[in-house]
């Protein structure tokens, strides 16, 4: 999670916070006028430039060239402005002109805001470039138009006028905000921005609940900074954020009765799924909402008139694996309310029920054949619409029409056809509409009355999308007909693809798949007896060819058939995808197999992934599909029949697989520029008693593939196969691990596969989505695991590539976009201090495990240059400043670990790779008769340990810790980060022994009792915790560590055929949030460092043997062949014989300094190609 939180801070952790357990209720007082402020109209500031929020809000865009945002300076070196309140936009372009954007994280509304005003500045000489701005809701943009910024030297205040602009776009909902400089002189340019200011009659940090009397505002719980009240404060930079569990809720009481009629709900990134809103009336509790699916953002929610003393939001399903957090609660008052009216109202039923929230009342039609039937919405004013959500009160979700009625028209408009469903919940989506009036309209030739239990109307903030069309489908057809994220629930997956491509195809757990990076995805689905049914219908599981190798399969059974789909990728960037569909009863049955193509990834929305655009689409010889102008699937043998369905809000909606099964299709060659056409193929069969069928669908990866499929393509995908299975074979390395439980080896074997298709070129990257770029922190600890296993190349391949990158004065920079090479994006404005260590330390890793002089030699210079690097980052710590205090002498604040991001922190993590760093450097240093260095080396190591005690005692004197802290400024308790000190930096017996013993004490106690915890009420946390073995072992607890490696192996591996981990684990494991990505090498790097710890470590000079070898496995036996160490390879067998004693028998070529280290109650044989020193050192 160390990188997670720099793309997702709204997400985890944000600010550094992690969940505070408060058992009883957190309850703050407001003292809120009950007179309406009356504010002048004045400039308000709406962006104070300079902070670090702005650096990360605002960046480059559309810029052809190079470009930074980053805190102003001027050229004396000054700051621009006293208070450093101040950014520099600097470029280098032949674009006529460039922008810098933002991305609300909740949507504007300007509706109050008559003018805006950016106050800027270019250096004297630069020109006079011109402003302007541009605004977008995201379906529609607008183009204000401004001044040039003159003088030249001095601040200039740019005013842009807002009148006019809510007819080109949805004022209330601004989602991405850019400026646009042009008119500046050649191709370079420079630009300071202090601030944006709004000219309203509303200051916006005043609350829009200002008006009412609010007298306390109580929450079931809180984090620190995030505090109940903040729900109601009227300002979108602060926020109510509860604990990480579902059972949550805020409540506002009122000092006398308030009238209203609905609310707006302004959500942080984590949002309510499934919640209610209760109301307090006349000293009774009452629903008057309940909410499903939500997806965040902005909820309107209405209900009928009420006077209420207290309002309460119970939280009953959270959307993410976090908790609740709200930005801004708005009471919406009478003037808001909403009507309803039906045509007919069956006996002790009326519309108004619709309003009123109370699952227990409705509203029902009378039978009234050859008549239709009607509801309809009275809107108080011209209202926003942008969807419904329809609790049906019976299990049925008839067709209707959905029409609007406009003042201006006098006429009524279809603006939905909705088919019947199979869910009494219906969320539906249309394009932003502006109406008088709404209502349902249902055939007269309906078979029973309708009934409708709750309508929630829905406003422009929550229209229709492409993705939205697709929740709404996904919602009416059965589950698993698409992907999992449209019903908000994670579904996982895989990756297959070749080692160091560029390119890799995910296969998830019941058999869909994506082709490519953000590319369409394939989903098979079944007819039975005129029915879609999908995977979700079937017991599936899933593995990998041998149980390791990364050919996946996935399996479903059930209703007398098995289908089998199974993905190998070869050489050129091919995926080979074979479908097999067998009877497995003794009677024919007739069953279609459905494929659909359409525009969603299966990488989530909450993964940044989600829609993936098809503009294009063109059937070639009935079974050759062209999407976006390349070849995307070609199948083998034709389908039945083909379809393509270019999808429009205005149209029906209907899915791809309903289209097939209607014999539909929008002809051969489809185009739109909505970007959401389906495709589709249709294979029939009558499969007798026992019959197979295959499929073989090819999706080419790269322009270049030329792929020739032979007749026979069941034949050709098996050679494929097999080829594939003894190249993973080769790659993975030339060695064995026999243990009784078969797995061990398998996984690592597996995360050693997934770590080669991770990589891409010599970049080794944790994933292939979410995380594809290269981050040295992921990429020593993952070389090193590589190397050990014998992948020698790949591991020193990368070591050779990052040393290439690392600047000649020794800044080593910690992610690399793996295309450019460069370290760019967010990273040109972050600080993480992690990376000298870490590139040290592998590389002294590789030269000791080649015993490669000439490596040492090519990496010296720039190991060196690091440390002079490192050792310049340690002075400013040593200055009067910080003399005496907790940061003398360590690293300053850094980026570089999880829940340090605004601010940084003084982090240990940091100070424990520099001080191994130091080690590690004197190390290559002597190697190469470099005495001199090694000298200043080992007192820099010195003082930096010193340092970092001094620090860590003056801390825990300061928080009266009985534990190792984190970082300096929180005192934090993570034993995972404290890892690196034992099992990377080997300060085990430098650091306090007490402290060090209760830190593991109590992370054991807590993991004992999460083990022993149900599967769905353990809280989320992240597998890096495997870290924590390693500590383990050399704290010398083998007990903790093996239970430790059972527990992640049991409940972090999903699904178990796969053998990966994610970077984070959510108790529920279908919660629909941030997983990091999967598989997440990272964290698999860290499982295979682990086990080979448990057989084999290096430590002070001597090779520790089976240090953590459970005793259930010393009657079977273990075997270990070829693993790499600094002292050669080594192999082993270990049994206990039948009188008791344990005997391992060791074969290695070299013995090492120090010999060897193995558990008391082992005795050690020798049986080597080199007669060894009968050397043999106890572990106590």
């Amino acid at each position: 999670m160390e990188h997670l939180i720099k793309y997702h801070r709204n997400v985890l952790f944000t600010k550094g916070q992690t969940a505070m357990k408060m058992p009883i209720p957190i309850v703050l007082t407001l003292t809120i006028a009950l007179i309406t402020p009356v504010f002048a109209q004045q400039w308000y500031t709406f962006e104070d430039f300079g902070n670090k929020q702005s650096l990360q809000r605002w960046r480059p865009a559309n810029i052809h060239g190079t470009a930074q945002v980053a805190t102003a300076i001027r050229q004396d070196g000054t700051h621009i402005t006293k208070d450093n309140q101040a950014i520099m936009f600097q470029w280098q372009s032949d674009d006529d002109r460039v922008e810098i954007k933002c991305f609300p994280t909740i949507p504007l509304n300007l509706k109050s805001w008559q003018k805006i005003r950016i106050i800027a500045s270019v250096p004297a000489g630069a020109g006079t470039p011109k402003l302007d701005i541009w605004l977008h809701d995201g379906s529609r943009g607008v183009f204000v138009n401004g001044s040039n910024v003159s003088p030249a030297g001095r601040w200039a205040a740019i005013e842009f006028n807002l009148n006019n602009i809510g007819e080109q776009i949805m004022i209330e909902n601004i989602k991405e905000v850019s400026i646009i400089v042009s008119e500046y002189p050649g191709n370079n340019g420079i630009i300071f921005f202090d601030k944006i200011e709004v000219f309203s009659n509303t200051d916006s940090t005043t609350s829009i609940n200002a008006s009412f009397p609010v007298l306390n505002v109580t929450a079931s719980s809180q984090q620190d900074s995030y505090a109940a009240f903040m729900a109601i404060d009227g300002k979108m930079d602060t926020r109510w954020s509860s604990e990480f569990s579902d059972d949550q809720w805020l409540q506002i009481d009122f000092k006398t009765p308030v009238k209203m009629v609905g609310l707006t709900l302004h959500w942080e990134a984590a949002y309510g799924r499934d919640y209610e809103i209760r109301l307090l009336e006349n000293g009774k509790w009452n629903t008057a909402s309940q909410i499903h699916f939500g997806d965040g953002g902005t909820d309107e929610i209405y209900f009928g008139l009420r006077s209420v003393k207290a309002v309460r939001f119970v939280g009953h399903k959270r959307g993410t694996g976090w908790g609740y957090s709200l930005w801004e609660i708005s009471i919406l008052g009478p003037e808001n309310q909403i009507f309803a009216k039906a045509s007919s109202s069956a006996k002790n039923t009326s519309a108004e029920n619709v309003l009123d929230g109370n699952a227990k009342t409705y509203w029902q039609s009378k039978a009234l054949p050859g008549e239709e039937t009607n509801l309809e919405f009275i809107f108080p004013r011209k209202f926003g619409l942008g969807g419904l959500q329809i609790d049906w009160a019976a299990q049925q979700t008839p067709a209707c029409k959905i029409e609007v009625f406009s003042q201006e028209s006098g006429q009524w408009r279809t603006i939905m056809n909705k088919r019947p469903g199979v869910s009494n919940i219906e969320e539906l989506f249309f394009v932003p509409v502006f109406a008088d009036k709404l209502r349902l309209v249902f055939d007269s030739n309906l078979p029973e009355p309708v009934r409708i239990s709750n309508v929630q109307i829905k406003g422009t903030s929550e229209a229709w999308t492409p993705v939205r069309h697709f929740e709404m489908l996904a919602q009416r057809l059965p589950d698993g007909v698409f992907p999992g994220w449209l019903r908000r629930e994670q579904t996982f997956w895989t990756i297959t693809g070749l080692a160091g491509s560029f390119n890799e195809s995910l296969i998830d757990e019941y058999g869909r798949v994506e082709s490519g990076l953000r590319a369409f995805s394939v989903t098979p689905v079944l007819v039975i007896d005129g029915k879609i049914v999908s995977a979700k219908s079937f017991k599936s599981s899933q593995s990998l060819a041998g149980g390791w190798a990364p050919i996946p399969s996935v399996k479903w059974v059930g209703k007398g058939l098995q289908m089998n789909i199974t993905a190998n990728t070869i050489a050129p960037d091919t995926t080979l995808v074979l479908y097999k569909l067998s009877n497995t009863t003794a009677e024919i049955q007739d069953v279609s197999l459905l494929m659909a193509v359409r525009p969603l990834q299966i990488n989530p929305p909450w993964q940044h992934g989600g829609y993936s655009t098809i503009k294009q689409a063109q059937w070639q010889n009935k079974n050759s599909l062209i999407l976006n102008e390349k070849q995307a699937i070609t199948f083998y043998p034709a389908p039945s029949s083909i379809s393509l369905y270019n999808q429009k809000p205005e149209k029906d909606s209907i899915d791809i697989t309903e289209y097939l099964l209607e014999n539909r299709t929008d002809g051969n060659f489809v185009q739109s520029d909505d970007g959401i056409i389906s495709a589709g193929a249709c294979y029939n069969y009558s499969l007798a008693g026992g019959e197979t069928k295959t499929i073989l669908a090819v999706y080419p990866n790269t322009d270049n593939a030329n792929i020739t499929v032979t007749d026979n393509y069941e034949e050709f995908f098996v050679r494929e196969k097999q080829k594939s299975f003894k190249l993973w074979q080769n790659l993975t390395g030339d060695w064995d691990i026999n243990l009784p439980d078969k797995r061990i080896a398998n996984i690592v074997r597996s995360n050693l596969a997934y770590l080669l298709i991770n990589a891409d070129g010599p970049a080794i990257q944790p994933g292939s989505r979410n995380y594809n770029s290269s981050w040295i922190r992921d990429g020593a600890i993952s070389a090193t695991a590589m190397i050990r296993f014998g992948l020698t190349d790949s591991g020193v391949n990368y070591l050779k590539w990052i040393t290439n990158l690392v600047r000649d004065d020794g800044f080593v920079p910690f992610i690399i976009e793996t295309k450019t090479g460069k370290m760019e994006g967010f990273a040109s404005n972050w600080q993480e201090y992690d990376s000298f260590g870490e590139y040290v330390f592998l590389a002294r890793q590789a030269i000791e495990i080649t015993d490669d002089n000439e490596l040492a030699k090519l990496c010296w210079p720039k190991v060196k240059a690091t440390m002079k690097y490192m050792e310049n980052l340690r002075n400013q710590r040593l200055t009067e400043k910080y003399k005496g205090t907790e940061y003398e002498g360590i690293l300053p604040e850094s980026q570089s670990h999880e829940g340090y991001i605004d601010p940084p922190r003084h982090s240990y993590w940091d100070d424990f790779f520099a001080v191994k760093g130091i080690q590690d450097a004197r190390a290559i240093a002597l190697r190469l008769g470099h005495n001199k260095d090694a000298e200043w080396l080992a007192e820099f190591e010195n003082d930096l340990r010193a340092s970092i005690l001094t620090s860590i005692e003056r801390v825990r004197k300061r928080d009266g810790l009985a534990t190792l802290p984190a970082c300096a400024e929180l005192g934090d308790f993570d034993p995972t980060s404290t890892a690196i000190g034992v099992m990377i930096a080997d300060e085990r017996d430098t650091l306090p022994a007490d402290a060090l013993k209760a830190t593991f004490d109590r992370y054991m106690k807590e993991s004992r009792y999460r083990a022993a915890q149900p599967l769905g009420t353990r809280k989320t946390y992240t597998p890096y915790e495997v870290r924590n073995i390693s500590a383990m072992i050399r704290l010398g607890r083998p007990n903790d560590a093996i239970m430790l490696t059972d527990f992640f192996i049991e409940d972090a591996i999903r699904p178990a055929g796969w053998n990966h981990m994610a970077e984070v684990v959510h108790s529920d494991p279908r919660t629909p949030s941030y997983i990091g990505d999967m598989p997440h090498t990272w964290v698999g790097a860290g499982f295979i460092n682990a086990v080979r710890d448990m057989l084999v470590y290096e430590e002070r000079g001597t090779l520790v043997l089976a240090a953590a070898v459970p005793d259930k496995w010393l009657d079977e036996g273990v075997t270990v062949r070829n693993l790499q160490t600094w002292w050669g390879p080594i192999s082993y067998n270990l049994k206990r014989r039948n009188n008791g004693r344990v005997i391992l028998k060791l074969d290695c070529s070299n013995q090492p300094p120090n010999g060897f280290v193995v558990p008391k109650e082992f005795e050690l044989l020798y049986s080597t190609r080199k007669k060894m020193n009968q050397q043999k050192t106890m572990k106590p």
